[in-house]
C-alpha cells in the first residue's frame, strides 16, 4: 500500500483483514471489539488518511464495489471524506448500509447538508462509481453519472479519507457479518491554492502487487 496512507482504527475498531492487486484495494473484514445486542452502539472502523496539496477547484473520482456476502445481516459502511487541514467537512460519500435485514444506500454531505438514495435503494452485491467536483466554491456530487447532490465550500481541500465500518451485532440467533469492500480507482485532480497557475494531478491508491493482513 501507498506509504503515504496512514492508518489508525476508530471507535471499536482492533483490525482488518485486506488484499491488493495492482490499483485495487479490497477490504474483507473489519475487527469489532464487541458485538452488541443492540442498535446505536460505536462500529469498529478502519481510517485511512492522507494529505494533499491544498486544491481550490478539485475534481475527486472513486470507483469502488461491495458485496454483502449474500445476506441481508451485513452492516457496514465506505466512506470517502474530503476534508480542509483543520479536518472539516468539504462532501462526503458513503455506502451505508446499518440494517441488520436490508440492504444498503448511498448518503451524500457538502458542509453538514445531504441527500441520500432512500433505504434499501441498493443491491446485496453492485459497483458505483463518485464523482465530487468544486468549480469556484460550487461542489457537485455524481452517483454513477448522474448529479445527487450538490452546495458550496470554499474550504481548502487538505486531506482525504477512506473508512471502512463493520457493526457487530448478535442478538436471537442473528449475527451481522461484514462481506467485502472494494476501491478499485480514487484520484484527485485539482489547481493548487494560492497560485491559479498550478495543477496537481494526484493518484491516490497506486498501489502494485498483492498483500495480506
Amino acid at each position: 500500500m501507498d506509504p503515504r496512507w496512514g492508518i489508525s482504527f476508530m471507535q471499536q475498531g482492533e483490525g482488518w483483514t485486506w488484499e491488493e492487486i495492482a490499483s485495487n484495494l479490497t477490504v474483507t473484514d473489519v475487527f469489532d471489539t464487541e458485538a452488541s445486542s443492540t442498535l446505536g452502539q460505536p462500529w469498529g472502523v478502519v481510517r485511512m488518511s492522507q494529505s494533499v496539496a491544498p486544491l481550490g477547484d478539485f475534481a475527486a473520482h472513486m470507483q469502488f464495489s461491495w458485496d454483502s456476502a449474500g445476506t441481508n445481516a451485513a452492516m457496514q459502511r465506505l466512506i470517502l471524506r474530503l476534508q480542509d487541514d483543520e479536518g472539516a467537512g468539504i462532501a462526503t460519500a458513503v455506502y451505508h448500509d446499518n440494517l441488520i435485514a436490508g440492504t444498503g444506500t448511498g448518503i451524500f454531505g457538502i458542509e453538514g447538508q445531504g441527500t441520500h438514495l432512500g433505504a434499501g435503494a441498493l443491491e446485496l452485491a453492485g459497483s458505483a462509481t463518485v464523482d465530487i467536483t468544486r468549480v469556484g466554491d460550487v461542489v457537485t456530487i455524481l452517483w454513477d453519472g448522474q448529479e445527487v447532490f450538490s452546495g458550496e465550500s470554499s474550504r481548502v481541500l487538505s486531506k482525504v479519507r477512506l473508512e471502512f465500518w463493520h457493526y457487530g451485532y448478535e442478538r436471537n440467533g442473528v449475527t451481522s457479518v461484514f462481506g467485502t469492500e472494494s476501491v478499485d480507482v480514487l484520484t484527485i485532480a485539482g489547481t493548487i491554492v494560492p497560485s491559479p497557475a498550478g495543477l496537481a494531478v494526484i493518484g491516490l491508491l497506486a498501489l502494485a502487487g498483492r498483500r495480506r493482513r
